[in-house]
């Protein structure tokens, strides 16, 4: 399911419709985890191809020696281990879509004789010498520069203007941040309902039921290079973290609370007036240096008096993070 109401993501849903009903071929350009293979599921869905097979395959995870078997297909003694004749995927799509992810990864010998396929519908299978038809739309999808190959010489030009007869971009999270509330709320949902839905210790709600607003905006100011799937996998590691408890600051990866607590551009010195969670990041710092005030103020980028000022500004106690010693002949919990 696509989630999301941004500008973008509604552009995007139409122009899925629209292509859907057409049979030509679909190149899916965009970053690792914005959904590529959602988007060609999608297309497939809106078709009149719906009621026929969906053919995925990702061309990055075939190894060289099998990919032309796999998409082809062989026939019994073809080679060494071929001990009885095996459909390959555009035989598997006849009606259908084949869906190649990416298919930027695809040997030059295999997007030599793939482009003679689309052209024509017909193939012949490994070791075979029956040609073969099959009616099937092609939709492929990447994350490289396809073009920036073809001027290398890494990717066929005939191949590529084929595949690209229209071209989809999958938009990268950082361009449709105000979806990320709906995607926290849809990644908890289905996290609870593959766990059960089992309830919490008081017998009410399900665990993990939201994120704290602190926890949220930390997550609306991180860019997501990994995109949707990061995200996802944020919120399941959070959901394990908190167990019964709602997701907070604490549960968030180290990574995402580096970046809220980085200088923003222009700098903090000379500006007094709060910043976003300015607290919550005074208390994290703290905490991570056990209340030592002069690695905490260098660590926000502030100067110590700068960092006092704030925490009086917020009520912040002087000894706040401060891990108090164990007091002497007392048991040492940090080994249990």
């Amino acid at each position: 399911m696509l989630v999301g109401e941004s500008l973008v993501m509604r552009r995007l849903r139409e122009m899925i419709v629209r292509v859907a009903r057409s049979r030509s071929n679909v190149l899916i350009q965009g970053e690792s985890g914005t959904g590529k293979e959602l988007i060609a599921r999608a297309i497939h869905i809106f078709s009149a191809r719906a009621s026929m097979p969906f053919v995925a395959e990702n061309c990055a995870a075939l190894p060289e020696g099998v990919v032309e078997s796999e998409l082809f297909g062989h026939v019994r003694g073809a080679f060494t281990g071929a001990e009885r004749d095996r459909q390959g995927l555009i035989a598997l799509a006849d009606g259908g879509t084949l869906f190649l992810d990416e298919v930027g990864d695809l040997p030059q010998r295999i997007q030599a004789k793939l482009l003679r396929v689309i052209q024509e519908r017909e193939f012949r299978p490994v070791g075979g010498k029956e040609i073969r038809r099959s009616d099937f739309r092609v939709v492929a999808a990447t994350h490289r520069d396809l073009q920036g190959m073809v001027e290398r010489g890494e990717f066929r030009e005939d191949l590529f203007y084929r595949l690209n007869v229209v071209g989809i971009k999958a938009p990268p999270l950082r361009e449709r941040v105000e979806d990320i509330p709906r995607l926290v709320e849809e990644t908890l949902r289905r996290l609870v309902r593959v766990e059960g839905g089992a309830p919490s210790a008081s017998g009410e709600g399900t665990p993990a039921a939201g994120l704290s607003k602190e926890a949220l905006e930390m997550l609306l100011r991180y860019p997501w290079p990994g995109n949707v799937r990061e995200l996802q996998n944020v919120i399941e590691g959070g959901l394990v973290l908190a167990g019964e408890r709602i997701i907070g600051v604490a549960e968030l990866p180290d990574r995402i609370i580096d970046n809220a607590l980085a200088e923003p551009e222009g700098g903090y010195r000379g500006d007094e007036s709060p910043k976003p969670h300015e607290r919550v990041l005074i208390e994290i710092a703290l905490q991570r240096f056990n209340g030592d005030k002069t690695k905490a103020a260098r660590y926000i980028g502030w100067s110590r008096p700068r960092l006092y000022r704030r925490m009086k500004h917020y009520g912040i106690a002087a000894d706040f993070g401060r891990v108090p010693k164990e007091k002497k002949g007392a048991p040492n919990r940090s080994a249990l």
